[in-house]
């Protein structure tokens, strides 16, 4: 009986080929390196900060930024091809993966976006810009939006691993989208309402962390078997979306907090990237995808025989 791996590829790719999370990340060393090395910077540049204080922290919010949009590029660079099949029987599935690597190339794309709009917002206010002034209101408008856009690939993610035979209802989460970017663009038209804008922004990361929850809780399957320290790091991540709505708040005491939440979600970032990376690259996801649309298939009718077995003992 051949195995499961070699069944997926068509091939004589074996069981043996396929390794642990752990095992990939050291196999692919190389992948990780850039990445790494940027986060690292940037958390040298936040230590000599607070060490040292030779930076202002406007510099400081605009290198870190830098260095950030720097990495993202790097993650959506590393992104592998699919796991590759002639098997005429995995096409819906083979078709499914790509939609996720979509998915989450999309997603990738709007953390870039993101990025963009923090370092321009930091070079403008090193300028002199501040808080209020169109260019800013607009590309806070700018910033959740794409914020927004991370959002739904996050979604389309988890309907692909949730269900590959459905496309799901899209229109639903776009008009949840435009409402939040209608309210953001009302808080800012309306005389810089900071009630408006900070709801707005309760509500971009909140939708965010719940589509985040919903996408990790699906690859907590013994399909997949991610180590556990993923998946309490990929939780930590989806409840560490709900504090994006107070980045624009200032602590009491007067203790800039922004920078270690960024550098915690750059951090995090990093992990899932390599995680999904793991996934498409190995053959997993092809995997599960291809397992979970053959339950979908017969699940009613799977169910029905057992309950009327159990009926019939009875």
């Amino acid at each position: 009986m051949s195995s499961p791996a070699a069944n997926i590829s068509g091939s004589s790719y074996s069981a043996s080929d396929l390794p642990s999370f752990e095992d990939w990340i050291r196999q692919k060393s190389g992948i990780i390196t850039l990445p790494v090395v940027i986060a690292l910077l940037n958390l040298a540049l936040n230590l000599i900060w607070h060490s040292q204080g030779s930076l202002s922290s406007m510099e400081l919010q605009l290198y870190s930024h830098v260095l950030q949009l720097l990495m993202v590029l790097a993650l959506l660079f590393s992104v592998p091809k699919s796991f590759p099949s002639l098997k005429p029987e995995l096409r819906e599935a083979l078709k499914a993966t790509e939609e996720f690597r979509n998915a989450w190339l999309f997603t990738l794309v709007s953390w870039l976006s993101l990025y963009v709009i923090f370092t321009i917002e930091a070079v403008l206010r090193q300028k002199g810009y501040v808080a209020g002034q169109d260019q800013l209101k607009v590309l806070h408008v700018v910033e959740v939006t794409g914020n927004c856009f991370s959002t739904i690939g996050f979604w389309q993610c988890f309907i692909t691993v949730s269900n590959p035979d459905q496309k799901g209802d899209p229109i639903k989460w776009v008009g949840i989208v435009l409402l939040i970017i209608g309210v953001e663009c009302a808080g800012q038209l309306s005389g810089n309402n900071q009630a408006l804008i900070l709801g707005g922004d309760i509500c971009v990361g909140a939708l965010s962390g719940i589509a985040m929850s919903l996408f990790v809780g699906r690859l907590e399957s013994r399909l997949l078997r991610p180590p556990r320290w993923i998946l309490i790091a990929m939780y930590g991540y989806a409840t560490a979306q709900f504090g994006y709505g107070f980045l624009g708040l200032e602590l009491k005491s007067g203790i800039e907090w922004q920078p270690v939440f960024f550098m915690v979600v750059l951090l995090l970032k990093i992990v899932l990237a390599l995680f999904v990376n793991w996934l498409v690259g190995t053959g997993n996801l092809l995997f599960y995808v291809r397992y979970m649309s053959e339950l979908n298939h017969d699940y009613v009718a799977r169910r029905d025989a057992f309950l009327l077995e159990v009926k019939s003992a009875d």
